[in-house]
């Protein structure tokens, strides 16, 4: 990885996942857009899905105990996050080069950096004081096909001058539907981290990137002091 693109890399996720944070866990107060869903719909799993988190992060022992309620946002966004997916996708060529040992491994190593970022101290702190001001409208839920959607929507932050586009992308899984990546103002998330993941696979090997994360684990590890 180039000198500074860690840097980069850190600050854009950093800012798409807060948007992403904020808006789940203010989605109760949402103005519904035209387009409808089942129960099960993916619209419906993204909003089903704020309302839980909400239901969380307004309980009063959240602020008595902030690190046991960001477990328990973990454990239930953990749940709708197709690890699996992003993996593959934010390895793009790269994955399918890789045994089944590797691909955990880095499943595993890529969805805990992911997951310390998105509820790190600053974020969920952030998402608690903005969280009452927000105003949401889903615009509408595009089919991809085979299993695959989008849920388009439209934020509006006290902090912010203008609305934010933020676009989730779904897989059904099981019967489920599933977040594999986010789109805050066109820019993916995963895609992202592909960029940057491919660089350093091409110039320094697959290794490397493991060593990488697993560094970048740990400081995200003691930022939280965890």
């Amino acid at each position: 990885m180039k000198k500074g693109d860690g840097k980069v890399m850190g600050m854009v996720v950093r800012k798409a996942l807060l948007a992403v944070a904020i808006i789940a866990l203010a989605t109760g107060a949402f103005r519904a857009g035209r387009t409808e869903a089942s129960s099960a719909g993916p619209l419906a799993t993204m909003q089903t899905l704020g309302d839980q988190l909400l239901t969380i992060l307004r309980n009063p022992d959240c602020k008595a105990d902030a690190q046991s309620c960001r477990e328990k946002l973990r454990q239930l966004v953990e749940v709708r996050w197709d690890t699996v997916e992003m993996s593959r996708s934010a390895l793009g060529v790269h994955w399918r080069e890789l045994n089944d040992q590797d691909r955990q491994q880095f499943t595993k190593l890529f969805a805990t950096l992911l997951e310390g970022i998105y509820l790190n101290r600053s974020n969920f702190s952030k998402a608690q004081q903005q969280s009452d001001g927000l105003s949401i409208e889903y615009l509408k839920e595009v089919s991809e096909g085979d299993g695959y959607s989008q849920v388009n929507t439209l934020v509006s932050v006290p902090s912010r001058a203008k609305p934010v586009n933020i676009n989730y992308r779904l897989r059904q899984v099981d019967g489920e539907w599933k977040v594999y990546d986010v789109l805050v103002a066109d820019i993916s998330i995963v895609g992202n981290y592909r960029n940057q993941f491919n660089r350093v696979i091409n110039n320094q090997g697959f290794p490397e990137l493991v060593k990488q994360l697993q560094q970048k684990v740990r400081q995200v590890d003691t930022e939280q002091g965890a």
